[in-house]
């Protein structure tokens, strides 16, 4: 797993190098001292290699898995912020894996922060960054032998979408997929779905919502659409997902969308046919509530 994880398209391109037990003792020992040394930045452990691994000036720490005790925590993450210095410790975690986290924090006393996977811009941007940085370790002997095609790169009509395409490929992203922030499906997007004047939103909203924004996209009801839905701590915001085409109308469709003030079976307008919702395509995910906790006004994800 750490030689997969090495050789992935998100670490590949970092230079991301290895160290678990397959790994002879010389190779690892040097392995780490070229990680002391800043020859390369990302350094990838099994968890018994990662037991020894003493580094100072580590910024940080990425858990991949769950932890088996609390102990393991603790040593793991204590491997950043040394000497006074400020680090960041990560552990990803599934929702199936609510409660281990949940017993990790109170057999640590730690309470860690909750956040949810980068969006699509977040990840974009980050590696927009890497570029420079990444052409200025270019041996200048290499130069010479891409001098021409750069020329033609200069002067082609389209020369800034080119010299953007390039920037992408150093950057170890050539192809884009849309992803859910809730359950990382993709090609599919999350929308969130905001009370603007506090009342407490149930699924129920979610789903009157789309159907009265757009009733049906391609011969499909957007409803019957609708996936995983979550709920924010404060209860007032949805966050649910939709394929990535049909969220992107059904954002289009709301910009244009007049509330009615129209009864539904219910007998009262629903809160999106009184004006009371806002609804965004979602860029980053707040802290969630737990599943399976009260939601106010009715059922939610």
């Amino acid at each position: 797993e750490v030689d997969d994880l090495c050789v992935s398209a998100a670490l590949a391109p970092l230079g991301a190098q290895p160290l678990h037990g397959d790994i002879s003792q010389k190779l690892r020992e040097t392995t780490l001292q070229k990680f002391r040394d800043g020859h390369f930045s990302v350094l990838v452990a099994t968890d018994v290699a990662a037991r020894g691994i003493d580094i100072q000036g580590v910024d940080l720490i990425v858990q991949y898995r769950m932890p088996q005790d609390p102990e393991s925590y603790v040593h793991r993450s204590g491997r950043t912020g040394r000497a006074g210095r400020a680090g960041v410790a990560i552990l990803l975690h599934s929702e199936r894996e609510r409660r281990d986290l949940q017993n990790l924090e109170r057999r640590t006393g730690i309470k860690f922060g909750k956040q949810g996977p980068p969006s699509v811009q977040t990840v974009m941007s980050a590696a927009a960054s890497l570029v420079p940085k990444r052409i200025d370790t270019v041996d200048s002997k290499l130069l010479p032998y891409f001098m021409e095609v750069a020329q033609e790169l200069l002067e082609s009509k389209d020369a800034l979408q080119r010299i953007a395409a390039m920037c992408a490929v150093v950057a170890g992203q050539s192809d884009f997929a849309q992803h859910s922030l809730l359950t990382g499906e993709e090609n599919v997007k999350t929308l969130q779905l905001t009370s603007t004047d506090g009342t407490p939103l149930s699924t129920a909203d979610a789903i009157a919502a789309v159907a009265h924004i757009l009733p049906t996209f391609e011969n499909e009801r957007t409803a019957d659409a609708i996936g995983k839905i979550r709920t924010a701590v404060d209860g007032q915001t949805l966050f649910f997902d939709l394929p990535s085409e049909m969220a992107d109308a059904v954002v289009d469709a709301f910009d244009d969308f007049q509330p009615s003030g129209e009864a539904d079976l219910r007998g009262r307008p629903s809160l999106i046919q009184e004006g009371r919702l806002t609804l965004a395509l979602c860029v980053e995910l707040p802290e969630l509530r737990a599943l399976g906790t009260g939601r106010g006004r009715g059922s939610g994800g």
